[in-house]
Parts: C-alpha cells; structure tokens; sequence
C-alpha cells in the first residue's frame, strides 16, 4: 500500500493548490468549493482544444490563466465538455452565466447503495442456455456471436486475483476497446487480463470534499485494487466466472458462486472510497468510460435524493452514454430512515435514459432455533457463520448501545438485543457483546424476519421477532437461573411466496418528473452471496447488488402478486416487475426512444435553447407546445395529474422471429376510478415492424382522490409473449 514518487508529487501539489484556495477565499471571507461546470457535447476538435478553452473560461473569473489552471481539478474532454475546478460562490454564479456553460453545481459525494440469486431468475431457462450470460445473449441478437461485451464498473475497484475474474476460455480483449490498464498501489500495469481488460482510478475529488485518503485512518490502495468489498462483490454478480466454494456457511457447501454473464469483460473505474463517491469524480469516469467504448455501465451509486437532470452527475454522464448506445444500469437507493419500509418518492436515479433497479428477495433463507432452559423452542434465522455449542445463561441487555452492558452482567451469557430503529447497526450491537464478554446474541428485529440481512456478526447470533421476544423476556423474569442454547444455521431453499420486494428498496414517485415511472424494474438484493477481496466470498444486500444483475416478472412463485411489506406491491415498488432473463432474451415487442424524444423530454424540463443547443451538440427547436413527459416512448405510462381526458401515444417495435405470431391483441387492467380503452385493439406485424397505438384515459366522476391507482396493458400474441406496461395515474380536481 506504498505510494510512489509521482503520486507524492501529486498530493503535495493538491494540498499546495488547497491551501492557496483556502487562504486567498477566506481573505475575502468566502471559502472556496468543488464545482462542476458542464458545457454539454464536445464540438471542438480535440482535447487539447477543449483543456486550452476551460482554462481561458476560467481565467476570467480567477485573474488569470496559472490561477485557472490550479484551480481546476478534473478536464472531461473526451465524450462530453467540462471541468471541476475549485471556486468560490461568486465565481461559480459568474460561471453559470457565460454562453457556453449549461449548469454549475457543487460536487458531493454520493453513498454506495450497499449466489442463490442467478440459480433463482434462471430455473426456467432451457438447458446451455446460462452458458454464455445476459449481456452476451442480448448482444449476440444484434451484432452478431463475435461481438463482446465490455461492461463499465464504476464502483470500489476490483480484487483482481479473485478466481472470479479468471479469464480461462476468454479469446483476445476486444480491438474496439480504447481503455487502459492504470498502474498504482498494489495494481501493475500487466495485472490486467481478457477477464478485466481495463482499470482507472480517480480520487481528486473525494480528497477535495472529504479530506485526504490517508487521514481516515483506515486502510486503502491508490488504485483500481479494492478495498472496500463492495466493488469486487457487485463485479462478480454481473460478469463473474464460475468459482465453486465450499463451507461458505453452515449447511451452504460446494456453492458454484458464478455472475449473470461469466463470458463479459471488466473495465474497472474506482471512483468510490470508504463506501463515498465523488460527483466530479463519477464524472470523469464516464468522460473516460464512454471514450473506451464499453457496452454497458453498471453504477450501484446515487445522491441522497433525486436531483434535477442537469445538475446531476450521475444523469448528465448516462445521457452522453445513452447518446454512445451505451446502456446505464444504476440501483434506484436504499431508505430505511422513516420506518421499516422505504419512503415514497426516494428512489434516487431517475433519469429516463439509464435503467433504475429495485431489490428483491430470493427464494431462500436461513433458519435456526433458540432452546430455552424449560425446552420450550422458537424458530429463529440466521446468518453467523459462528456457532456457539451447549447451554448459556441468558440475560437482557436491552438495545445494546456502546458501553450499555456491564462484563459482570454478561461474561459467558447470551444477551438479547433488541432493535431500536431500522437504521441501527446490527453488527456493532455483536461487538457490543463481545466486549463484554458475552458468548453469543439473540436479536430481536423489527422488520419482516424473511428480510433478514446477512452481518459479519462477530459472536453467535440468531434473530428473532417482537411476539417470541416477549415469550423469552417473561422467561427471564421468572426464572432465577434461565439458560438457552442456539442451533447452527440451516439453509431452506425454494421458499414460497418469493420474490419480495426488499424492505429497504427506494420507491417511486419519481420526484424530479412524477410522469415517469421509476424504478424501472426490480432483481435480487437481499443477502446476495458473490466474491470479495482475498478471493472469498460473502453475502451483501442492497439495491447495490439489485443493479448488477440486470444487463419481469410481477408474481411470485405461488401466483400471487409480489408483496411489499403487508401489501401488494406496485408500480412504484416494482416498475415493470421482476427480471425474468430467459424473458428479456425474446421479449416480442420493445419500446424504443431516441435523441429526439430526448430532446422532447428535455424541452419540457427547460426552455433555454441556449442550454438545450450546447447539450445535443446542435440546433435545438422545441415544439411551440412542450410534449409532456408521459408522451415518451416509455414502457410504462405515468399520469401524475389527470384533470380530464388524456391520449398517450406509443410505438411498439416488433423483435422476434418471423416465425412467432404476429398478430397481437391487447388487454386491459383498469385503474380503479379511470377509464382506460386502446386503440387499436389489435396489432398485426405483418405489414411492419414498427406500429404505433394509443391509449384514452378519462377520470370517472367520483375518482377525485389524492393518492395514485395502478393497473396495466398487455399486448400478447397468445403464445410465448405477453408484453406488459405498467400503468400508475393520479386524478386531481
């Protein structure tokens, strides 16, 4: 974890430039920030072009061109115009205001959102049909069976030696990938295989908006190497070879741990540290992932909350993406601070133009029991890897806060802990224990038992609900000397009903442009087993682990709707449903848009042609009458205020053999309180690929309700393809 002599250099030069910034702003009584300032498409003709033209923008609101170029922190010059520099208030709003400029934002660092999974999605799929992967499958529907695929990983780096990323069977890297294999700590240059065939690093912004990496007192490489877990975790779930591990936990032995498509390529983009990822950073990343030419970017990272389109990092780098056909798949958030439940309205990344990912559960847990000393038993789940053998006293220990337990009180006894909150850390409660000499815990949830979520727990711990607490708490009080014993793990698989949604998974409105329905889509995210640095492997849950998975179904395995919480879940939990591979392979009908729906979509959002123009890299005229975003070729459709009647158009494109039926009827699940009727009712594709419909929506006369009602249409060729939008609409006075 050495650092070299160049790097040295770098960091002194950024303290220097820090600390002139900082002594020269608050001489005028304003502390300096991390800005960045976007200029949209790329039209002049090289980098040293674009480089040269942001150090002259920004000399003339520092006071000259040495001071512009110390301030500016990252040039994106390769797939899209721009800068991060350090800036005062003043200068950024005097920035903000100059021609070429289409926003100025402050940089922050977003959160990470932080295997049965695969096995779960694919138990349907034909035989060999797993082999070669999602992505692979898709692409080779369009391009051909030469044609790789490259997946961008923006995340904590990768360990590389993990036999996950072996590159046994792989041919030659791909000859259209421009990227490259960056040196640094622990991360020569030739560590790079036809497994990751790619590795940046980028740290200058979280340094500016967290303070230096080698001051959190905590372990790091200055590299693309991992040291965070969460990176290695989420790149083996996407496009990890086959690794078969044993003894992962009790009851869980020779598990083949193998990511969604084990023939795709990595090229690594670290941009998050210590769980944090820098705005100006991220977008760099796409700056330089764009330019390498990968085919999909997957992203398990997003703002606190959703932000407006122009001045979100995480949207401005997927539109240029988009523009490159290159798919964004990004993890919708996860909330867990209002309840046991995720809010409405906080799922996080919710740009059109990216794909936004749920998380479910899988059809498995973990199960276990705790014997009380008068032999009455209660089940209970489990994912310790610790077991703890014999009868123990037992004791209460409350909620088990740091310093809350006394070693007498403990030493050699089981404790139960109880839950405060949803946000609280069930891991420091087991260190809690440890410290004080207890030899395992009982924890009391309070969240669905079912979404239990694996932690490196470092004593034997069961967890159990409110209704058994009770029962083991009335036992404690009445018995002078109360013992218990804690059974090992067990696994049960196939668990009915499954999937649910994950309690903790971001929901819909989308709060930036309630017309369009995010997330999009859901895919497994609680206790998801993939690798992790030292070539181990470990069980994560969040949206984080949701996105790699998805390169829908709406019913779980009894037929029933997929729940969320004590309720069906809709639209706003599950998009258009779960992801179904096999599926997705042939869906019949799909839903495209293209720049100039995009550009519809951005006219409603901001009337600035000035703006609009330097974003596309043209021209822009926008209809005299701005198209309303639920007018988007989307594939579901949003009304978020529904006055009276309402058209949404749509074109559904035809993409299965012409050996399928393809003549398509359409049926209709009404929203309680609206009309809904489409026109046509039928869909022949015979006379075409491309064929467009319509859909009437009137609000009934006693429908005047605050709060939104769902259902759906579905075109279906009474075969093999059934092609579902969900439909969410809220009527006003």
């Amino acid at each position: 974890m050495g650092t070299s002599t160049a790097e040295k250099m770098k960091m002194l030069k950024l303290l220097f430039i820090l600390s002139c910034l900082l002594f020269a702003s608050s001489a005028h009584g304003t502390i300096a920030k991390h800005y960045i300032v976007y200029m949209g498409e790329n039209s002049l003709p090289n980098s040293e072009a674009v480089i040269n033209y942001n150090h002259e923008m920004l000399a003339q609101v520092t006071g000259g061109v040495e001071k512009a170029r110390s301030a500016v922190v990252h040039h994106y010059h390769k797939s899209f115009r721009g800068f991060s520099a350090m800036l005062t208030p003043e200068e950024a709003n005097r920035l903000s205001k100059n021609h070429s400029v289409v926003s100025v934002f402050e940089s922050t660092s977003h959160p990470l959102h932080t295997t049965r999974s695969w096995n779960f999605m694919l138990e349907q799929v034909q035989e060999g049909s797993f082999g070669k992967g999602l992505f692979t499958k898709l692409r080779e529907r369009i391009y051909g069976p030469k044609h790789d695929v490259i997946v961008g990983h923006f995340d904590s780096g990768v360990w590389p030696e993990s036999s996950s990323f072996s590159d046994q069977g792989l041919g030659p890297v791909p000859d259209y990938f421009r990227g490259q294999c960056t040196a640094g700590d622990g991360f020569p240059s030739n560590i790079c295989n036809r497994k990751i065939i790619g590795a940046r690093y980028y740290y200058q912004g979280y340094e500016l908006e967290n303070g230096l990496l080698q001051n959190s007192g905590r372990p790091f490489y200055r590299s693309a190497r991992d040291d965070n877990n969460h990176g290695t975790h989420t790149a083996s779930i996407a496009v990890g070879a086959p690794v078969v591990k044993t003894k992962i936990m009790n009851s869980l032995n020779s598990q083949v741990i193998v990511g969604g498509a084990p023939l795709a390529r990595l090229s690594i983009y670290k941009v998050c540290w210590f769980g944090k990822c820098s705005c100006a950073d991220l977008l760099k990343a796409y700056d330089d992932a764009v330019w390498d030419n990968v085919d999909v970017i997957s992203l398990s990272a997003g703002p606190a909350k959703a932000v407006n389109y122009l001045e979100d990092c995480i949207a401005i780098g997927a539109y240029h993406a988009f523009r490159s056909n290159i798919v964004v798949v990004a993890s919708a958030g996860n909330d867990e601070q209002n309840g046991v439940l995720a809010r409405d309205g906080s799922v996080a990344n919710v740009a059109p133009w990216m794909i936004t990912v749920g998380a479910s559960t899988v059809d498995r847990e973990f199960v276990n029991s705790v014997t009380l000393g008068n032999n009455e038993a209660f089940q209970a789940h489990g994912t310790s890897k610790l077991t703890l053998q014999g009868s123990h006293l037992l004791v209460s220990g409350s909620y088990c806060h740091k310093n809350s337990l006394k070693n007498r009180a403990t030493t050699a006894k089981i404790v139960v802990c109880f839950v405060q909150t949803p946000g609280d850390n069930r891991t420091d409660k087991s260190e809690v224990v440890r410290q004080a000499g207890g030899v395992g815990m009982i924890l009391v949830e309070t969240v669905d038992l079912s979404q239990t979520i694996s932690d490196n727990y470092v004593v034997p711990t069961v967890i159990i609900g409110q209704e058994e607490a009770r029962q083991i708490e009335d036992y404690i009080k009445k018995t002078k000397t109360p013992f218990a014993s804690i059974s090992p793990v067990q696994t049960e698989l196939h668990i009915k009903p499954s999937p649910k949604m994950a309690y903790f998974s971001s929901k819909g409105p989308n709060a930036i442009t309630p017309d369009i329905i995010k997330p999009d889509l859901i895919a497994p995210g609680l206790n998801i087993m993939a690798a992790i640095p030292h070539d181990q492997v470990a069980m994560y849950s969040g949206t984080s682990m949701a996105a790699p998975h998805v390169a829908a179904i709406l019913h779980d395995n009894t037929g029933n709707p997929i729940q969320s919480g004590n309720r069906s879940a809709t639209p706003f939990d599950l998009g258009s449903g779960h992801l179904e591979p096999d599926l997705a392979l042939s869906p019949g009908l799909v839903y495209d848009f293209n720049e100039n729906d995009l550009i519809d979509f951005l006219c409603y959002h901001t009337q600035n042609y000035n703006k609009l123009d330097k974003m596309v890299g043209k021209s822009v005229q926008c209809k005299p009458r701005p198209v309303p975003p639920y007018q988007l070729n989307y594939p579901t459709i949003a009304i978020s205020h529904l006055k009276g009647p309402i058209s949404v158009s749509r074109t559904v494109t035809f993409v299965a053999s012409r050996e399928s039926s393809q003549l398509y009827r359409v049926s209709i699940k009404q929203p309680e309180g609206v009309a809904v009727m489409v026109e046509p009712q039928f869909l022949d594709f015979s006379r075409g690929t491309k064929l467009n419909y319509t859909v009437h929506f009137t609000p009934g006369s006693s429908s005047r309700v605050p709060n939104y009602v769902f259902g759906s249409i579905t075109w279906s060729d009474g075969k093999q393809h059934q092609v579902r939008s969900a439909i969410a609409v809220r009527v006003v006075a």
